[in-house]
């Protein structure tokens, strides 16, 4: 065992190695990927409905309250987003009434009011 490396074994081992850490980075990969699927399965019924709620707050059929508490229910970046998506859809009128309700809704996260100011206070 006291004997020298050659450089055969020395390139064995340095391919095991880079094996080992390509297996690692796959299986890193697909992780990550399983675990995204999985909350995805879990919002998407939530945005769906968010979706549906703010079709009939923009036509008028619903209140500013039960945008809401559908906004209070989703994580703060995908209600940034549905708040983005829809902003172009919606008449700015209507975004103030909701950015006035973002502020004073005790529910709401003090990011997704902030955040929804910061974006009509520079459009």
């Amino acid at each position: 065992m006291g004997g020298e490396v050659t450089s055969r074994q020395f390139l064995l081992i340095v391919a095991i190695a880079q094996g080992l850490l390509f297996f690692a980075l796959i299986t890193l990969i697909i992780l990550n990927r399983w675990v995204r699927l999985r909350r995805r399965a879990k919002v998407d019924p939530k945005r769906i409905e968010l979706d549906a709620l703010m079709q009939q707050w923009a036509l008028g059929e619903r209140s500013t309250d039960e945008v809401l508490r559908g906004l209070a229910v989703l994580p703060v970046p995908i209600a940034i987003d549905a708040l983005v998506t829809w902003s172009a859809r919606v008449p700015g009128e209507r975004w103030q009434e909701l950015a006035k309700g973002l502020e004073r809704h005790l529910n709401a996260p003090v990011e997704l009011a902030d955040a929804l100011f910061q974006f009509f206070d520079h459009p």
